[in-house]
């Protein structure tokens, strides 16, 4: 009899385990925060010199730090040394070109005119 009631404590246990572990696997993983952000700049050609194209000079973004983010696709009509944008962006694990000094590479996701 005792070996009966063991036997079917263990076979709970195992069932609440494996059920414990269905709900955990069903939670859904959102993406962080910070894997695109909203921000504003100035586009500038300060690297041009050195073989760089466009670069954006980041002055407003939720860290509120300045940085220098390096768009790794064209900037086409919003090409303009000087322009102020308002953009969204995602970092990238990619190298900085040559001649583009210390930046941020970056994928502009949506661009316009401020």
């Amino acid at each position: 009899m005792k070996r009966f009631i063991s036997i079917c404590c263990l076979i709970v246990f195992v069932f609440l385990a494996c059920k414990a572990k269905q709900n955990n696997s069903s939670v859904k993983q959102t993406k962080p925060v910070a894997d695109t952000l909203l921000s504003a700049g100035i586009v500038s050609h300060k690297y041009s010199a050195g073989g760089c194209g466009a670069v954006i000079i980041s002055f407003k973004n939720p860290q509120h730090d300045t940085l220098t983010l390096i768009p790794m696709t064209p900037l086409n009509e919003f090409d303009q040394e000087g322009l102020e944008i308002v953009f969204n962006y995602r970092t990238l694990r990619v190298h900085q070109p040559k001649g583009c000094g210390a930046g941020i590479p970056v994928q502009i996701i949506g661009i316009r005119e401020k």
